[in-house]
């Protein structure tokens, strides 16, 4: 507990010798170098905010002069009536502190010469102060794992494209066991317009292989090997990719299955696609199909486009609800959605299957890379999609924002934080 760690050690060369504190200025120099960094490395974890261990807590003035239970712990300009003086000099076997190894002998001295000058305490503006915290990432988990194979219904990888850099790809093989393979739409689809995209051996997702889409490519799949997932069905639709930007005034395409275009039945969502839509930083959204999408209901802090690799997920219960719908990016949920269609149900088209970019003339492209993409069947466990999320975090380099709420701490000493000291 009272260990003094050694990351203390780079301000001591800045200061070899203070003399005797006879101003504020001194005093506050000498508090700041010598007694609040011991105090937050060595004792906070026991006597702090969250842990006061026998009544005491030693982030302020006022708890260390009202002490624990034990009495009070530092009574200034008294050395020998202040018991965190007589813990630290170990006088006493069952009030030895720190409990493990005794302090330096010079720290030891500088707390002496701090309490009996006065224990000089620099004033401070109480804050409110939001504490941070953090999940622990999940184990990770392939999408052939044997658990969750049988919902697996595409998986699209770049390992095993066997292309030049630079050259276009006229095939990009399903993984998932199920050969939906996916085609440019040209020439191959009726009324098909999807040009071929291009394969980079180093792209701008952390320099992995990965296809390069422009606004005029597009891929898509047999229809007869869709993905089985319809109606009012739950999926799990993940996707590995960079957005280079977002086009002004419409919705880039990026990919999904279902039927976007569909005028047919207007109130509900026939598809379920991922799109990036202009504004900003980019908005990423669930594209259901003449404009009855899902999108975030408060403005993301965080860039989506400008060719940041980004690890995106859509996730839909069973029963179809919009409000039961759910979007990831890069593991954190981006929170309250706004929808206009109440529930899905989703169409499959009788020319292609699932798609990427820009399958016909009428779905808007994207420009940008894919790495990987997986769509399973079913809503997967919180512990099977962290652990798909991990699974490409570690994949592709991409970092997980794991950062959750955390509480508000009021009346605190400001600077009394181990980030403060993180040196």
């Amino acid at each position: 507990m009272f260990h003094v760690m050694k990351k203390i050690a780079p301000l001591c060369f800045l200061i070899t010798h203070l003399s005797a504190a006879t101003g504020p200025e001194d005093q506050e120099l000498f508090f700041e170098t010598k007694i609040r960094p011991v105090l937050i490395e060595t004792c906070f974890e026991c006597h702090g905010r969250d842990s006061v261990k026998s009544g005491l807590r030693v982030d302020s003035l006022e708890a260390l002069i009202e002490g624990g239970h034990s009495g009070p712990s530092v009574i200034p300009g008294d050395l020998e009536g202040s018991l965190l003086i007589e813990s630290i000099r170990r006088t006493y076997e069952e009030l030895e502190m720190p409990p493990k190894a005794p302090l330096p002998t010079d720290v030891v001295k500088d707390f002496e010469k701090w309490v009996s000058e006065g224990a000089y305490w620099p004033d401070f503006q109480a804050a409110t102060v939001r504490e941070a915290r953090f999940d622990t990432p999940a184990a990770s988990v392939s999408p052939d794992d044997e658990s969750i194979r049988d919902q697996l219904q595409l998986w699209l990888k770049t390992d095993n494209v066997a292309r030049k850099p630079g050259r276009p790809v006229s095939v990009w093989l399903d993984q998932s066991g199920r050969g939906h393979d996916l085609t440019p739409t040209k020439e191959v689809r009726k009324r098909g317009t999807g040009e071929a995209p291009t394969y980079v051996s180093k792209s701008t997702i952390n320099n992995y292989p990965a296809i390069k889409f422009s606004n005029a490519s597009g891929m898509a799949g047999s229809p007869a090997t869709a993905p089985d997932i319809s109606g009012t069905a739950a999926y799990t639709f993940a996707l590995v990719a960079s957005v280079d930007e977002a086009r002004p005034g419409i919705v880039s395409l990026i990919g999904g299955f279902g039927d976007p275009s569909t005028k047919k039945n207007p109130d509900t969502r026939m598809s379920a696609a991922f799109g990036i839509r202009s504004g900003g930083k980019g908005v990423p959204i669930l594209v259901g199909g003449h404009r009855n999408d899902i999108w975030p209901q408060k403005a993301l802090k965080n860039q989506i486009v400008g060719g940041i690799p980004q690890i995106f997920m859509l996730t839909q219960k069973e029963g179809g609800s919009s409000q039961e719908a759910e979007i990831f990016v890069n593991g954190k949920s981006i929170g309250a959605l706004d929808y206009r269609a109440e529930t899905s149900n989703l169409s499959r088209r009788d020319d292609i299957g699932f798609f990427l970019g820009s399958p016909f003339k009428w779905s808007r492209g994207f420009s940008g890379e894919i790495a990987e993409v997986v769509v399973f069947e079913g809503e997967l466990s919180n512990t099977k999609r962290r652990g798909i999320e991990t699974y490409l975090s570690e994949k592709y380099n991409i970092p997980l924002d794991l950062k959750i709420e955390g509480k508000t701490v009021d009346g605190v000493d400001p600077a009394f934080h181990e980030q403060h000291w993180s040196f």
